[in-house]
């Protein structure tokens, strides 16, 4: 158990503290501003002619059967960890668009419980 004298001194650090990042607070909201402003400079001068932005490349390469199914046990991976199941209705939709066989091609039939 921390003796009176040593809770004071505790609190009294702690009050320092405080002050002083509250001090640094105007001052490294500054910076981060002067940072941002520098970053946007820069991205506007390596803008290319007439002020388009570059657009990101997208792939839009076809699979086949093997790649898809590696796609769809990827999908499923990623589902198992994160669960979020619209990225993995994104990312259905996208490998039955780029199959090069059709979707319902390897479909199965469940076995009947009868």
């Amino acid at each position: 158990m921390p003796t009176e004298k040593e809770k004071e001194k505790r609190d009294a650090d702690q009050r320092k503290e405080a002050r002083d990042a509250a001090a640094r607070a105007p001052a490294e909201k500054a910076a981060a501003a002067a940072a941002a402003a520098e970053a946007a400079a820069a991205a506007a001068a390596a803008a290319p002619p007439g002020g388009e932005p570059t657009k990101a490349k997208v792939s839009t390469a076809k699979y086949d059967g093997e790649a898809a199914e590696e796609k769809v046990k990827s999908m499923i991976n990623e589902y198992m960890q994160v669960a979020d199941v619209k990225e993995a209705v994104l990312c259905v939709k996208d490998i039955q668009s780029r199959a090069l066989v059709p979707a319902g091609a390897y479909s199965r039939q469940l076995p009947s419980s009868t």
